[in-house]
């Protein structure tokens, strides 16, 4: 995380522009203060918004669910076969 952005997520908005001030000519400070300040803000609430995505919303949506479907019958068969193996080398 840069320091503009933890500033600017602590409210510290001051401290954010000071560390600005350092890097952009004055001419081109207030556009760039503008323009990452929406970035982070847009960053922030997509970051809130992913959050409130639960498990059962994944769920309702066939890709996700033909994928899990897959996974878990790779697994299966993992395992079946491992077992499988170990199950031959102990008869031998």
């Amino acid at each position: 995380m840069s320091i503009i952005k933890y500033f600017t997520i602590q409210g510290k908005y001051k401290d954010a522009e000071s560390v600005l001030e350092k890097i952009y000519p004055p001419e081109e400070l207030e556009n760039e203060v503008q323009e990452l300040m929406l970035s982070i803000n847009k960053e922030i609430e997509t970051e809130a918004s992913l959050r409130s995505i639960g498990m059962f919303d994944l769920l309702k949506k066939r890709e996700i669910r033909a994928a899990l479907v897959v996974g878990v019958g790779l697994q299966v068969y993992y395992i079946r076969k491992t077992f499988i193996v170990q199950y031959l080398q102990v008869q031998i």
